[in-house]
């Protein structure tokens, strides 16, 4: 195993079989994902009307809390999923060491991940939340300029910058979603495998896996040369210390669209 983990043709193995789950899970949360954040436009176009389209109060009401709620379901269910198949992977591997059951442990992965969503997603949380907020200033900047320069009337204006709205938050919301989908799998699924990993109880060693293609980040590529580390040491990154792919000690410039995994081996096996 400790040849095998350090070869290359193994790591893409265990990256591809790692990345088939997590494009399972990122078609679903980028539809829910945009399903969150076409909800905000449609409920702030339903909120403007003659008196409150010139001011940006209007954008107030539009709150962090449903992509919170988005968030702890979505780290919920992908990290506990990945922190059981890393579990179960490294008992398969234990030589009979004793473990406790997957069973026992759900409700723990569960609660860890809920608690990681609000403890180190906030900033992403308020980040999105921010450039819904962004995005929509634009719409409606940009149909107030339209209509000064025609010179429609204040029901015309207000009509029009519901639709725009409307329209063209749906149409940003596309990417914008798929972005947000498939760095937060990415992260919640190396957090989880994280997690399972050290439910084991036993010293573990950890290992950087780059994707090997033409998108992967410099930064990320050289990374490996840093294997293995220790559970509790971080990776070089760039300039940051990151622990795991995901990390958000990255920073954005690290992270996001990241596709980068991790694995692990009990230390003497």
């Amino acid at each position: 195993m400790i040849m095998a983990i350090m070869n290359k043709s193994y790591k893409e193995i265990l990256w591809k079989r790692t990345q088939i789950k997590r494009d399972t899970w990122e078609r679903k949360y980028h539809l829910l994902f945009r399903n969150v954040l076409n909800n905000d436009f449609k409920m702030l176009a339903d909120r403007i009307d003659v008196t409150n389209y010139s001011s940006n109060t209007v954008l107030g009401w539009m709150s962090k809390s449903p992509m919170e709620k988005m968030f702890i379901q979505m780290y919920r269910a992908v990290g506990a999923a990945f922190a059981r198949d890393s579990y179960q992977q490294l008992k398969a591997e234990s030589q009979n060491m004793m473990f406790k059951s997957e069973e026992e442990l759900v409700d723990t992965w569960y609660n860890e991940m809920m608690n990681w969503v609000r403890t180190r997603a906030t900033e992403r949380i308020v980040s999105i939340t921010a450039s819904s907020r962004e995005l929509a200033k634009r719409i409606i900047r940009g149909v107030i300029e339209t209509s000064a320069n025609e010179g429609w009337g204040a029901d015309v204006t207000a009509r029009a910058i519901k639709k725009g709205l409307i329209q063209k938050g749906v149409e940003m919301n596309q990417w914008r979603a798929l972005r947000i989908a498939r760095t937060e799998i990415v992260t919640a699924s190396n957090e989880g495998s994280f997690m399972g990993a050290q439910s084991l109880g036993y010293p573990l060693d950890k290992f950087w896996i780059a994707t090997y293609d033409s998108r992967t980040r410099d930064t990320h590529l050289v990374i490996e040369q840093q294997n293995p580390k220790a559970m509790d040491e971080a990776f070089d990154v760039g300039t940051y210390k990151m622990q795991k792919p995901g990390d958000p000690a990255g920073g954005a410039e690290e992270v996001i669209n990241c596709r980068c995994s991790i694995a692990f081996k009990i230390k003497g096996i």
